[in-house]
């Protein structure tokens, strides 16, 4: 459980400067070249991957492991999911706290690992 509990205060550390790093922020939020070509080909691997076994997202639940500054709750929401369906949790303070920033914080939860689902 020790190295458990260290692994995740490492993460931590390692992601503290998330919120206040503008090299981050340009990769994270696609105003790269490499990051929009990363997120074309993930909007392609999941419409895809979705596409096959369904039209829409309503009435599925779904828990987002990693779910960072909440990227992929909101866009589950243009495919017809529900806000009370969704719920993202992550390790990194800062960026659960930048995803409850965001304007449709209300839309889906998100929460530190440890949190009650």
């Amino acid at each position: 459980m020790t190295a458990f509990k260290d692994e995740i205060a490492a993460i931590r550390s390692h992601t503290a400067s998330y919120a206040s790093d503008p090299d981050f922020h340009a990769e994270w939020f696609g105003l790269t070249q490499r990051s929009v070509n990363l997120r074309a080909q993930q909007m392609r691997a999941f419409g895809t991957l979705v596409g096959s076994v369904t039209k829409t997202l309503a009435g599925w639940r779904i828990l987002d492991v990693g779910c960072g500054s909440g990227f992929w709750l909101r866009a589950f929401l243009e495919f017809d999911a529900l806000p009370k369906d969704l719920v993202g949790i992550d390790v990194s303070d800062a960026r659960i706290k930048f995803a409850r920033q965001e304007p449709f914080d209300h839309a889906a939860p998100c929460r530190r690992h440890h949190d009650p689902i």
